[in-house]
């Protein structure tokens, strides 16, 4: 969403004047905080797959993921 999509929205549905200082700042927090959810949810992935191996200890749980670089962190493909 453009900043002055987020600046025309606040106007018209709370009623507030901001800046565009402000919205930029806004977007950046809720962009950040976006980020961060995806790690955690990322993390219990494995904790996920852990799991299934212990309740079901025949079943074969693999886990792909893709790295674009060996420096980079992996995102997640499926779950199989």
């Amino acid at each position: 969403m453009k900043l002055r999509e987020i600046q025309r929205r606040v106007s018209s549905e709370m009623h507030v004047n901001i800046n565009m200082t402000r919205c930029r700042r806004a977007k950046k927090t809720v962009k950040d905080k976006l980020v961060r959810n995806f790690v955690q949810e990322f993390a219990m992935l494995w904790d996920y797959a852990d799991e299934l191996i212990l309740k079901n200890p025949r079943n074969t749980i693999k886990m792909a993921v893709n790295r674009f670089t060996l420096e980079s962190l992996p995102h997640f493909k499926r779950l199989y």
